[in-house]
């Protein structure tokens, strides 16, 4: 027999044209020259028809490897040509062909390429252990995760990930927005791995696992149950960072470590080895000469020479010079350190502030530190010298030493006097509403907002302060308050939309209200709209409605009033004699008779009375003229799926202007010789294209496809034929004109995308 290779000798391929090489791939049984088709043929549907003939699995086997699919960047380009990559299918399909398990699982390990149509390999596997095999040993990313997943026990698939390269394994899940595999993941601890994996405390197993492993989690922890010196130290130079920042922390050579301290490329490993090392001669010719203070600041730790240490502090000018004060227990030097420099606080106590004058020096204006000493000050005479010294000190420093002043008339004082942020800070720390009303706090600090507003929460000044707060601030304020007229008075100043961020809390907290005074008050007087609509629904009282719908010039509240009134002469009264149109609308929502929203109907003139009473009565005559007259599409769609005459309906889809509303009605006329006098007739494109999609008998269907009047409109028949032997009849007539080459073609695209059974292969294929 001959082999693929000798009929690439003896057959000249391209000077057969289509119809001959399809004749050829008809007549013949032979798999080699099938396979020779697929393999070399330029037309598409050669590939498809010689494939679909070929079930020697070794031939098939070979053309799943060879043929490429194609990279993820020429997707998007496939879909918008709508063309379809015959290399892709020729691998996806033989692939699919192939039922011997052996080899479906060497295919999916060693091919080079990835194939999406991997659900058919779960049908000849149901062990973990073959799961595992390919998890850990597939050429491709894509394949592994589809066998991770499929793996069902924990402990197979920690001693599976253990083996994986989990960096790259993630990156490919990112390229292909694959959450469920990162959440695997993420569910994976250090436990696990302890638990599945590193139960073997023999080192060489240890050492193996570090130095074959992909997996970078498991090789540190490992790493940490290692001991042997020497091998830690071959760890050190692994081109794995985290590797040697943990090898490197279990080393206690000193020489060896002075090397990666000065060497290592990465800064936290040099850290490490700093942190460890014990030569003070070395550590401080490291301070003295590293660029890194970061760095530097490590070894200065383990320096514990007081003269070098206050050498290094007085002559250093960077910040780690403070490291060097907590190795120095020199007394004298300490104070000396407090009274003259900056950074003086840190070994400051809280008694020594007093002593020896140090108070007067550190509370000097402009003192570097003065934030923190003045908050330990509790002398009021002191802090307010300093508040009422305005040319002395800054408005920052007297703000910092307003915190710890609790007389009230003092801060009166200075809120209703003194000018800059001092004034707006006392304000509020007097706790007092008419002193804080009459000041704006946009360019306050919120901290000291939100503190004035916790002390304040059952008081009229939170209603005042909240429009100082974002939304998920609020939130988080509102569940704190108890009285429930400044709930009320919080929720009318943000917006009552705060409702849908807090629902559960505000839902219960709000069905407890049932003071109808304070709803009534919320309902006359508030400002948020939804808020005063919300209050009135709580109102059980229609007499107080009728008083504001007759008495009160606000239109919305007069339609929020009609809307809880039910005295049906009223209600009717106002929907027909009324004068405003809103008024007239909302009247419609409460008359309950069917015959008079009928009666309004037929002598109304307004669209929104009309709509009002489609949606509340399903009266056919009233739906049959909406349908045909109303201007609401959507509920023209309502009414029109209320009528249930056919030949109305035949009516109803000529006079519909809308598509859906249209498909919609079609979905209702179940007479296909209605609908090819559309597609025959005289009619525009979408009333035909609605027709076609309305058909129920797939003969129509091929009716229009074999009417190649209009190319554009057999194709969209196609693509709605079902019946596979119908798309290859078409596909494979002869071609007179290039209109019905087009048609051909689509038939044959058809075709190749009736392989991809389900929406998501077909999307992975485009």
């Amino acid at each position: 027999m001959d082999s693929v290779e000798d009929l690439n000798v003896k057959i000249d391929i391209d000077r057969l044209d289509e119809a001959m090489q399809l004749d050829i791939v008809k007549s013949t049984s032979s798999q080699l020259l099938l396979a020779y088709f697929v393999n070399n043929s330029k037309y598409t549907y050669i590939h498809y028809r010689a494939l679909d003939k070929i079930d020697d699995e070794d031939i098939l086997m070979e053309i799943a490897m060879k043929n490429k699919s194609v990279y993820w960047g020429d997707y998007k380009v496939m879909r918008i040509s709508s063309y379809l990559d015959p290399a892709y299918y020729n691998s996806e399909k033989a692939f699919s062909k192939i039922h011997d398990r052996s080899k479906l699982i060497e295919i999916v390990k060693t091919i080079d390429h990835e194939l999406y149509n991997l659900n058919h390999l779960e049908k000849f596997i149901d062990d973990d252990d073959t799961w595992v095999d390919i998890a850990v040993n597939a050429n491709r990313a894509y394949h592994q995760i589809f066998a991770f997943k499929e793996i069902e026990s924990r402990r197979a698939f920690v001693r599976a990930l253990a083996k994986c390269d989990i960096d790259k394994l993630i990156k490919n899940a990112n390229h292909t927005n694959d959450s469920s595999f990162k959440e695997l993941i993420e569910q994976i601890t250090d436990e696990d791995y302890q638990k599945y994996v590193l139960t073997d405390n023999d080192e060489d197993f240890l050492k193996n696992i570090v130095r074959t492993y992909k997996n970078s989690t498991l090789r540190v922890l490992a790493i940490a149950k290692i001991s042997d010196a020497d091998f830690l130290k071959e760890m050190a130079s692994d081109e794995n960072s985290l590797l040697r920042l943990n090898a490197v922390k279990s080393i206690h050579d000193d020489d060896f470590l002075e090397s990666i301290a000065l060497d290592d490329e990465d800064s936290s490993v040099r850290i490490a080895a700093l942190k460890n090392i014990r030569d003070e001669e070395f550590l401080k010719c490291f301070v003295m000469g590293d660029e890194f203070a970061f760095v530097r600041d490590a070894a200065l730790e383990n320096i514990y020479d007081e003269e070098f240490l206050k050498s290094f502090y007085l002559n250093d000018d960077s910040y780690i010079r403070d490291t060097a004060l907590e190795n120095i227990y020199d007394e004298e030097f300490l104070k000396s350190v407090a009274a003259n420099e900056d950074s003086s606080l840190r070994n400051a106590t809280p008694e020594s502030i007093y002593e020896g004058g140090f108070l007067n020096v550190c509370l000097s204006p402009g003192e570097e530190n003065f934030k923190e000493i003045v908050s330990m000050v509790y002398e009021e005479y002191i802090l307010k010298a300093i508040v009422t010294d305005s040319e002395s000190y800054s408005d920052n420093e007297r703000f910092h030493a307003l915190r710890n002043i609790t007389d009230i008339d003092f801060l009166r004082n200075v809120a209703i006097n003194d000018f800059g942020p001092v004034y707006k800070y006392a304000s509020l720390k007097t706790g007092e509403y008419d002193i804080i009303s009459g000041i704006v706090y946009d360019d306050f600090p919120k901290n000291l907002l939100r503190e004035t507003m916790h002390e304040n929460i059952n008081n009229e000044i939170a209603v005042l302060l909240i429009e100082y707060f974002n939304e998920k601030e609020v939130a988080s304020l509102i569940e704190e308050i108890d009285n429930d007229e400044i709930l009320l008075g919080v929720l009318d100043k943000v917006c009552f939309g705060i409702y849908y961020r807090c629902e559960k809390f505000l839902k219960i907290r709000l069905s407890k209200i049932t003071d109808e005074n304070l709803l009534k008050d919320v309902f006359i007087n508030g400002e948020e709209k939804n808020l005063r609509q919300w209050a009135a629904s709580k109102v059980d009282d229609e007499d107080f409605f009728k008083d504001i719908f007759f008495k009160s010039d606000d239109i919305s509240a007069r339609s929020t009033a009609l809307k809880n009134i039910h005295d049906q002469d009223m209600l009717l009264d106002v929907a027909v004699n009324g004068e405003d149109a809103d008024l007239k609308s909302c009247a419609i929502f409460n008359i309950a008779d069917g015959d008079v929203l009928k009666s309004i109907y037929f002598k109304s003139d307004l669209d929104c009375q009309k709509d009002i009473i489609i949606s509340k009565t399903d009266d056919v005559e009233v739906s049959t003229d909406y349908a045909f007259n109303g201007n609401n599409s959507r509920l023209r769609m309502l009414a029109g799926g209320r009528i249930t005459d056919e030949n109305v309906l035949k009516d109803l889809f000529f006079k519909e202007s809308d598509y859906w509303a249209r498909k919609l009605i079609s979905k209702r006329i179940h007479d296909d010789d209605f609908f090819m006098q559309i597609i025959t007739g005289e009619y525009d494109r979408d009333f035909k294209i609605t027709a076609l999609v309305s058909i129920e008998n797939e003969e129509n269907l091929i009716k229009v496809a074999y009417n190649f009047k209009d190319p554009e409109f057999s194709k969209d028949a196609i693509d709605l034929i079902k019946n596979e032997s119908v798309l290859r009849d078409i596909s494979e007539m002869i071609p007179t004109c290039e209109s019905e080459e087009e048609i051909v073609r689509h038939a044959r695209k058809c075709i190749y995308k009736s392989f991809f059974k389900s929406e998501a292969k077909l999307y992975m294929a485009y």
